[in-house]
């Protein structure tokens, strides 16, 4: 017997987004934890974002997460690999930013199979469970300048690349 975390999610494959990145980790002290989505649907890359901690409960969310052919935002920036395993994530709205930084070396990459509408796909995703976060929260001040409330450390997190996004998925011809 025991206490633990658990992940549950449903997909039927009917709305998976051509290319995705999914992300999560919880503090050793289990008192601060990070979970993000994000992927390319309709012309636009979109995230989801949440951050908790003994200071900050904080989301982010469409409009401010949203980025316009990958390239275009005014309150987002985010550069990935899946070859060189990184995300650097930096999202803000008027008053909160907050700058992500996941890393995970290539070698602990897991091959996911995923739910598309003709079934499932092998190799369509990578995932890595040896993750570990960089997280700076600021907060906006009287004049427009950004002070740090927070940094924070995790590691053995997740980070997980799927279709376009997997440079598996894409040099096997999957995407």
């Amino acid at each position: 017997t025991g206490a633990g975390f658990a992940h549950l999610e449903k997909n039927w494959g009917s709305s998976f987004p051509k290319g995705w990145i999914w992300s999560q980790a919880f503090g050793e002290d289990n008192k601060s934890q990070i979970s993000l989505a994000g992927g390319k649907i309709l012309g636009i890359q979109a995230f989801l974002i949440g951050y908790r901690s003994e200071k900050i409960d904080w989301d982010f969310r469409p409009p401010f997460t949203i980025r316009l052919f990958e390239k275009l935002s005014i309150f987002m920036k985010e550069k990935h690999s899946s070859v060189d395993g990184f995300l650097d994530l930096e999202v803000q709205n008027f008053s909160q930013k907050l700058i992500i930084k996941v890393r995970c070396p290539p070698k602990t990459y897991i091959s996911l199979a995923c739910p598309l509408k003709q079934g499932h796909e092998p190799d369509y995703a990578i995932q890595s469970y040896r993750a570990s976060f960089h997280i700076t929260a600021l907060t906006k001040q009287r004049g427009g300048v950004w002070t740090v409330v927070e940094t924070k450390e995790m590691v053995n997190g997740v980070l997980e690349f799927g279709g376009e996004y997997s440079h598996v998925s894409v040099g096997l011809g999957k995407v």
